[in-house]
């Protein structure tokens, strides 16, 4: 995937996710029942209104998602592990995925691309994320 189609759906994603926050507020006012799940996402809006602001800097500067995106690309890597430990895991236990993963494909990732780790799972929850409330 492009850098491009990354912002893209980064894009859609918050502001899809803002219009639906703005509607379980407003369905909480007029005191109708949004569901447990939906009461966590407004108990916990704020920290994707935190994390978007990460990511707008995270884009605007090359070095960060070129670090992330060009080969190997950490999206798809870190999200296959995310949805086969059903988007349940241990910062250990994504290490040790990626140390293997370096191995069986004899690549290595530098500090730089590593450093990027934190945007890009805040990318791939902020898509599943989505995907629930769609």
């Amino acid at each position: 995937m492009s850098v491009k189609t990354y912002q893209k759906n980064y894009q859609k994603q918050t502001e899809y996710l803002e219009s639906y926050y703005q509607k379980l507020v407003y369905q909480i006012k007029q005191k109708e029942l949004i569901g447990i799940t939906n009461e966590w996402i407004v108990d916990n809006y704020y920290m994707i209104v935190e994390k978007k602001q990460d990511l707008k800097g995270f884009f605007k500067r090359k070095k960060n998602y070129e670090n992330a995106f060009f080969k190997p690309d950490l999206y798809p890597i870190i999200k296959k592990e995310f949805e086969k430990e059903h988007c349940r895991f241990q910062l250990d236990d994504m290490a040790k995925y990626l140390n293997k993963y370096q191995r069986e494909e004899n690549t290595y990732f530098s500090y730089d691309k590593l450093s990027t780790f934190r945007q890009v799972t805040f990318l791939i929850i902020l898509e599943k994320l989505t995907e629930v409330c769609q």
